[in-house]
Formats: structure tokens, sequence, C-alpha cells
């Protein structure tokens, strides 16, 4: 005879199994951030998963631009790549979208600029503190602000800008 029975499992604990790292990758060619094949994963990064543009993808992200295609948010961002890269294009701003995520790491050897197109807000970070790490040049091309009103550390040497408003 064949039993059935019933699982209830916590939600935190599906999230646990479900959080993984997420490397672009650019296979589809089409620098959407919204397109699966874009990340090693085969699927668009949630808000739990780390998201790295990676040192290896330099050449192939250097000057470009990734478009979002609706709110995205990750549990951290790490941009690892040299040359300048951006974030949101005009139409996703015009469109009302953002990038969401509890920490934002900018590296990389001679890395350039950083432009996030559309408001950036730092989401809720477990201990309560967003980090924004910049060894290369970070620009808030809109507004930046924290969902939660939490504390921003920012380590690192390198230039922040900010083009419109700060808030949280």
């Amino acid at each position: 005879s064949i039993c059935h029975k019933t699982l209830h499992v916590p939600s935190e604990v599906i999230r646990a199994r479900q959080t993984g790292e997420c490397r672009w990758t650019g296979f589809a060619e089409d620098n959407c951030w919204n397109t699966p094949d874009n990340w090693s994963s085969g699927t668009v990064p949630t808000d739990w998963d780390t998201v790295v543009f990676g040192s290896e993808m330099s050449a192939a992200l250097s000057g470009a631009t990734i478009s979002l295609g609706a709110t995205q948010g990750a549990k951290s961002i790490a941009v690892e790549t040299s040359g300048e890269l951006t974030l949101g294009t005009a139409d996703d701003k015009s469109s009302g979208y953002a990038l969401v995520a509890a920490h934002l790491v900018r590296s990389g050897e001679g890395a350039g600029q950083l432009v996030l197109t559309t408001p950036f807000v730092f989401s809720a970070a477990d201990d309560g503190t967003n980090t924004l790490v910049s060894s290369a040049a970070v620009k808030f091309a809109d507004s930046c602000g924290s969902a939660t009103g939490g504390v921003l550390r920012k380590t690192g040497a390198e230039t922040v800008t900010l083009a419109g408003t700060l808030s949280g």
C-alpha cells in the first residue's frame, strides 16, 4: 500500500536551502538581469541570493550597462570587475524600477566606476547594519536610502557620489 503524508516545513528552512550565489555569465547575450540564462544558477536571483559580477567577466562587462527589467533584489551585490559597469537603464528608471540589497561591494584590480542608474535601497541586514564597501568609485545617479532606517557603514577609500536624494 502507498502512504501519503503531508509534511509542513517552515518557510525559513526553505529559504535557507534556496539561498546561494548567482554569478553573472551573460550567456543570453542580452545584458538583462531579468533573463535566467544570464546567471550561473539558471534562475534570476532572489532577495536571499548573493549576486556576483566576477572578475572573470571583466572584459565582457567593461563599459556595459545591465538592464534590470523589473525591480531586482538580492541579499548582497558584489561587483569585482575592472572597467566601468552600469546597473540599470534610463528605461528602468522611467519605469520606476529599483535595485534592493542589504550590502553592496565594489572591488577589483583597476576597477572603474560602478554607476547605479535607478534608485538603490538598502534592505534589512541580518545584523541591522548595511555595508557599502568600495575600492573603486560608486555613483548613485538617483536616490539612495534605507528601507529600515538602519546603519549604513561605508568602508574603502574611494569616492561615493550621490546625484539624487539620501533617505532612511
